[in-house]
């Protein structure tokens, strides 16, 4: 079992299990890791997390231009998050 942030205990496999995501939108999805707090975004392009992009690199979420600001408002990156 592995313990939570929350204090909660999460099932743990003997195997390693591939979690997919299907979508045309990436730049849409946040995973967060509820045992460590690591917030990831997704990515259209590979990354080291493979199509996942560290929140704490929001740096390079800006500079590949993943998330936009809606049509006639303006916010930051850091809004995003």
């Amino acid at each position: 079992m592995r313990r939570l942030l929350s204090g909660a205990e999460a099932w743990e496999s003997d195997t390693p299990i591939d979690l997919i995501i299907h979508t045309k939108a990436p730049g849409k999805w946040k995973l967060i890791d509820m045992e460590t707090g690591q917030e990831y975004i997704g990515s259209p392009e590979m990354t080291q997390y493979g199509h996942w992009i560290r929140v704490k690199d929001k740096h390079v979420v800006a500079e590949m231009d993943i998330v936009r600001p809606k049509h006639g408002t303006e916010y930051t990156t850091d809004e995003v998050w």
